[in-house]
């Protein structure tokens, strides 16, 4: 732009007439795919080689709930009950939950034992 607010274009004679952002197809396309795949932490991340092998085994440990907080509403809807005993029944984590308000006390049911096997693999 000049100070009156013209714009004006320079005279160029070296310039080249074709545009310098001209790629090939198949250049462009490799770009796309290569675009998302730049993972610099697989040269670096090795496994050890002396760790100690996968133990698979149940632990001696074993866990009884005394009570649980909390309440999952955000995107579950008519989830909570009362029982014919006045007591209220939800279902919260893998649990369910009979809520007795008197005593504030609860029951379980559900959230057992599962197995320690893949769940990439089909079963029956």
């Amino acid at each position: 732009m000049n100070k009156k607010g013209e714009i004006y274009i320079a005279d160029e004679p070296d310039r080249p007439m074709t545009d310098i952002f001209e790629f090939a197809e198949e250049e462009v396309a490799d770009q796309a795919l290569n675009a998302g795949a730049v993972k610099p932490w697989k040269g670096a991340v090795k496994e050890p080689e002396d760790h100690l092998p996968v133990d698979k085994s149940q632990p001696d440990e074993t866990y009884t709930l005394d009570y649980v907080y909390g309440y999952r509403c955000a995107d579950s809807r008519q989830n909570a009950y009362y029982n014919p005993d006045g007591n209220i029944v939800y279902m919260t984590a893998s649990l369910g939950i009979i809520l007795d308000k008197a005593n504030n006390t609860q029951t379980f049911f559900g959230g057992g034992e599962v197995g320690n096997d893949s769940k990439q693999e089909a079963n029956d």
